[in-house]
């Protein structure tokens, strides 16, 4: 295992190999390499190699005849900068035409873990040209070769890399670009590791995906089939997995609408039970005026000649509790009536009597 540099390390990589090449170093030069160094990676110093190597490479493309100088190193940007720098060069260069392929071809030499973090991976050179013109081949030959010029990307027995992790991260372009398949790669992952899990315990449906984690899986997955030179193909398993969760949904669909139909049921039951209750005890209570509008006009014809007001009355009441035969019966006698009332007064004087009769 070869453990971190220390600083003497780090100032003998910035100064050996220029000794090495003939090259003169300015003396400022390693002590501003060195703290930028630091600033970059902090105690990470195998982190920041690769941001090292970019950026001696960058001074030596600006140094003055055999010297290696502080304002050749500062128009690379300094070592924070040295990636992105170089990497903006390369795309500059490019033609229109072949932004489009860049993006494509760094873009598949990417690949995300579950947790989100993007790492490299090796791409074959048979991969890029499957289903291409030779025009098209041409021009994915010609941006590799431009990345690999400037040591960002490595070509080696038909494969093809990027030079290391750093350009993940120091480039602002392309980490947009991996930013837009950043959830993508996250869902792809989790799949993976879902799937796995469930292959082994095909009978527990805990395992499935269910509402809209299976919706967006299926449409991350119609995603990527679009784009297989970008994402790889599901596995048996995976495709097994989602088959199986959609499976399930459809059950769950089916239960659902059968409950829902139960439920329906049972309501339009409960109001026909509620209206035949409320007709029931409505009828009841017609029942019960009815047989008491025919007690009241009952009572009426029995006081139709000794008590004609009071006959009315009672007439009068049956009618307004039911329109029956019997009480109209009993309201056309009490109406027939030459009496309606009798007026009892026991007269005080005969002066009041002749106001009473007057």
């Amino acid at each position: 295992v070869v453990g971190p540099m220390t600083e003497s390390d780090l100032r003998l990589a910035i100064t050996g190999p220029a000794e090495a090449a003939g090259l003169h170093i300015d003396p400022a030069l390693t002590n501003a390499v060195v703290s930028d160094l630091h600033a970059a990676g902090g105690d990470d110093a195998a982190g920041v190699l690769p941001l090292l190597s970019q950026a001696m490479l960058l001074t030596w493309e600006n140094r003055d005849g055999d010297q290696l100088t502080t304002r050749g190193y500062e128009m690379t940007g300094g070592v924070s900068r040295a990636v992105q720098t170089s990497a903006d060069a390369v795309y500059d260069r490019l033609g229109g035409e072949q932004h489009g392929l860049a993006r494509e071809i760094l873009r598949s030499m990417t690949v995300a873990g579950r947790d989100g973090r993007f790492a490299r991976r090796p791409l074959n050179r048979a991969d890029l040209y499957a289903g291409r013109a030779a025009a098209d081949r041409s021009r994915i030959d010609e941006v590799l070769e431009a990345f690999a010029a400037k040591r960002l990307i490595v070509l080696d027995d038909g494969n093809a890399q990027i030079a290391h992790d750093a350009l993940l991260s120091a480039w602002p372009k392309l980490r947009g670009w991996l930013a837009d398949d950043q959830a993508s790669w996250i869902l792809y992952g989790q799949l993976a590791d879902d799937a796995a899990a469930w292959h082994g315990k095909r009978e527990d449906p805990s395992y499935l995906y269910r509402g809209t984690q299976l919706v967006s899986l299926r449409q991350a997955s119609a995603r990527w089939a679009e784009d297989p030179r970008r994402y790889p193909a599901l596995t048996g398993v995976q495709r097994d997995f989602l088959r199986a969760s959609d499976r399930a949904a459809a059950r769950s669909i089916r239960q659902r609408r059968a409950m829902t139909g139960v439920l329906v049921v049972l309501l339009v039951a409960s109001l026909v039970a509620a209206g035949l209750a409320v007709k029931a005890a409505s009828d009841a209570n017609q029942q019960r005026r009815m047989a008491l509008s025919g007690q009241l006009a009952t009572q009426s014809e029995a006081l139709d000649t000794t008590d004609p007001a009071g006959a009315a009355e009672l007439a009068a009441s049956a009618w307004g509790l039911a329109h029956t035969p019997l009480a109209r019966v009993s309201l056309l006698d009490a109406l027939a009536q030459p009496d309606r009332a009798v007026l009892v007064v026991a007269p005080r004087s005969e002066e009041h009597t002749s106001e009473l009769q007057s």
